[in-house]
């Protein structure tokens, strides 16, 4: 929200005071702060209420990538990882799991896609590790 300078506005500037914006809801995606309600009146003198609101379209467009943490997240990375604490070269990877050095440099370089046969075979038989999967 820093990026957005709302400390120089005086209705949004409120989001900054933590028990306004701990009364954040999520209704039908979209965040909204029902706490924090801005009148509006039309040209022909009808007035409506509308909360605050922020599309997650508009967060993540605005939001900057953890290179870092998506680095460490990627498949290519984590067999090249592996591969150099294990001591072994591209090739020799390749011959024990039955592929190819290029099509292993492809898959540390995230340029492939790798079904989970291979990769099972990449990281048990190539590896001499053991695949576990999970998701959180």
């Amino acid at each position: 929200m820093e990026k957005w300078n709302y400390k120089g506005d005086p209705f949004r500037s409120k989001l900054l005071e933590k028990q306004i914006f701990q009364k954040l809801e999520l209704k039908e995606g979209t965040l909204r702060w029902p706490n924090l309600a801005l009148k509006t009146t039309l040209s022909n003198g009808m007035e409506f209420e509308t909360c605050f609101d922020l599309d997650p379209v508009v967060l993540y467009q605005e939001s900057e990538p953890d290179e870092e943490k998506n680095q460490q997240n990627q498949i290519g990375n984590l067999i090249k990882t592996a591969r150099k604490q294990a001591g072994l070269t591209q090739d020799e990877l390749a011959k024990r799991s039955g592929t190819t050095k290029n099509y292993i440099s492809r898959i540390e370089n995230d340029k492939s896609d790798i079904e989970l046969g291979t990769l099972l075979k990449i990281i048990e038989i190539g590896l001499g590790k053991r695949m576990q999967i999970k998701i959180s």
